[in-house]
């Protein structure tokens, strides 16, 4: 790694700049001449499970998972007052319209008037499901227009409860203690340009994603990140260009060795990220674009909870506080009869005796889907049920080759 002049960079604190490093845009740089891109970073880290490339704000971290840098834009002006409507069917998912709210309170009675509108536009037969933010007033209005239209089903964005229940770990004082840990760790290297050329030449030009306090998933990611980096940083702090820079003499050069060489730190952050990484990798299933998740989402949950018991299972005191923040999170908000239903309907689960055997009452929240759905039409609840009858005991198309050899590989729906 270089300066721009073509140098390495300093290793004396008092000559190198210890700011925040500049990100410069060139006209050639893939055609980006908007400005907008001065104040944001793409962060291919963030990708795993997701095709689309996403966008750090440099100021607040949040990240931004669609709509290029005009959505960015919006961020960083402010203008955010919003409410943006995508339609999903079986070949993608579309733009409806933007309906702007900044000039009036976003109350439940006003969203319900516009989900109502949108309903009205697109059909209440042509509708399945509908899917908004967790917040309160989301909520309400979603309770609204599921007692004028009962049959339509609602459910809060499972991105965002995933998010919640991370938020709601973050909140444990060892998670605290731990991430802000890491935090200083990344905050010291990235505000030095030395450290910066050091770290970079150690672990081969790979980054370490810093925590942000403003996104919590983020923050167990950067944990993954700074511990699969940990023998790169304790070889770095220790090696000769280390010790020889004016850094290993300088009073927050020493801190930040004392932290890196913390064995206490690196042993809680192993705990926190094998906690965290069942999380981690749900919160990737429902965010990503690769297939539809609402099959999985049901089976993710509780199998994330039982990958994080089995990991545990001398140490269950550990654990408990994490298993009761979702219990509480699944039973009291996230949770809807809806996600039994995909997970009953998903052959890949259905056909599999031993993940059936426990998660039997996943039936009686389908049947309750399925009578909403029906809406007091006998003839299609008996229909429904026949058919439900053939799926079970793979009767009739169910049962051809093809769709047996397919029961793992093909998402449901396909």
């Amino acid at each position: 790694m270089s300066s721009h002049d073509g140098s390495t960079p300093s290793s004396d604190p008092s000559t190198a700049q210890s700011s925040q490093p500049s990100i410069s845009m060139s006209s050639s740089s893939r055609g980006r001449t908007d400005l907008a891109w001065g104040h944001c970073r793409e962060a291919p880290e963030l990708n795993v499970g997701c095709k689309k490339t996403k966008l750090v704000c440099l100021y607040c971290a949040k990240v931004f998972a669609g709509g290029g840098i005009n959505r960015f834009k919006q961020h960083l002006t402010g203008a955010e007052g919003e409410v943006d409507f995508l339609v999903y069917y079986p070949k993608g998912t579309v733009f409806l319209k933007t309906v702007d709210v900044s000039d009036v309170s976003k109350t439940a009675r006003l969203l319900y008037q516009l989900f109502r509108e949108v309903v009205l536009y697109v059909g209440v037969e042509n509708i399945v499901h509908m899917v908004t933010d967790n917040a309160a007033n989301y909520v309400a209005a979603g309770r609204l227009l599921m007692e004028e239209f009962p049959s339509i089903l609602w459910s809060p964005c499972a991105a965002h409860c995933i998010n919640l229940i991370l938020q709601d770990i973050g909140k444990l004082q060892s998670v605290c203690c731990v991430v802000e840990h890491a935090s200083g760790i990344t905050k010291y290297i990235y505000n030095h340009c030395y450290p910066l050329y050091l770290m970079r030449k150690f672990t081969r030009g790979k980054e370490i994603l810093r925590p942000a306090p403003t996104r919590f998933a983020t923050n167990f990611i950067a944990l993954q990140s700074i511990l699969a980096h940990k023998d790169e940083l304790r070889a770095m702090v220790t090696s000769r260009e280390w010790v020889s820079s004016a850094y290993a003499k300088d009073i927050k050069g020493k801190k930040f060795v004392d932290s890196v060489l913390d064995s206490l730190f690196w042993e809680e952050c192993v705990i926190v990220v094998r906690m965290s990484e069942p999380l981690v990798r749900v919160l990737r299933l429902v965010d990503g674009d690769d297939r539809p998740s609402m099959g999985y989402l049901y089976d993710a949950i509780h199998h994330a909870k039982e990958e994080m018991m089995r990991r545990f299972q001398k140490r269950k005191p550990r654990v408990k506080p994490f298993i009761d923040i979702i219990n509480n999170r699944w039973d009291g908000q996230f949770y809807r009869n809806l996600f039994a239903a995909a997970f009953w309907l998903n052959p890949r689960f259905q056909y599999d005796a031993n993940i059936m055997d426990k998660h039997m009452n996943t039936i009686s929240g389908l049947l309750d889907v399925l009578e909403k759905y029906a809406h007091g039409n006998l003839p299609l609840q008996s229909k429904i049920t026949s058919e439900m009858k053939f799926f079970r005991n793979a009767e009739h198309d169910f049962g051809r080759v093809s769709a047996i050899n397919n029961r793992t590989l093909m998402p449901p729906g396909i």
